[in-house]
């Protein structure tokens, strides 16, 4: 084996005082109290006030007769928050309101000119299914003469 050679090495060691600072002990005592809340009772979180909103979380089944603050392009882009979510419901009661409270029809939707090619904010798909929907709720009118003879 071969001989190890060892060597020694000053050591600069630099002593560093420890200081301590002294913390006043303000604890402060916290009850472990329990409040019992009779069985069946959910609570939820609502939006009060706002009806657009209370719509869409499914807290009224009726859409609300305005808009209120609510501007169409916020409506499109929550929309398609929901869709990219997978909140289904959410995204189906969006889709009803903009189809609803559309400012592009008819001049400008497809459904309803010939001239327009595309929807301006891509919901084609959704607002024909919603337009055939109404279309056949609505009642057919009858000719007075016909209905006579």
């Amino acid at each position: 084996m071969m001989e190890e050679e060892w060597e020694v090495v000053e050591e600069d060691e630099e002593v560093i005082g420890e200081e301590e600072e002294v913390v006043e002990d303000e604890y402060e005592a916290v009850e472990d109290d329990y409040e019992v809340v009779e069985g069946g009772v959910e609570v939820v979180g609502r939006p009060r006030g706002d009806p657009v909103l209370e719509y869409v979380y499914g807290f009224t089944d009726e859409p609300p007769a305005s808009l209120g603050e609510w501007r169409f392009p916020w409506m499109v882009t929550e929309h398609y928050k929901a869709l990219k979510l997978g909140d289904k419901a959410r995204a189906r009661r969006w889709a009803r309101l903009i189809f609803r409270f559309c400012p592009y029809k008819p001049r400008l939707c497809p459904l309803y000119t010939l001239t327009v090619s595309r929807c301006p904010v891509g919901m084609e798909r959704r607002c024909r299914a919603m337009a055939r929907a109404a279309a056949r709720r609505r009642p057919r009118r009858w000719r007075g003469w016909y209905r006579r003879g």
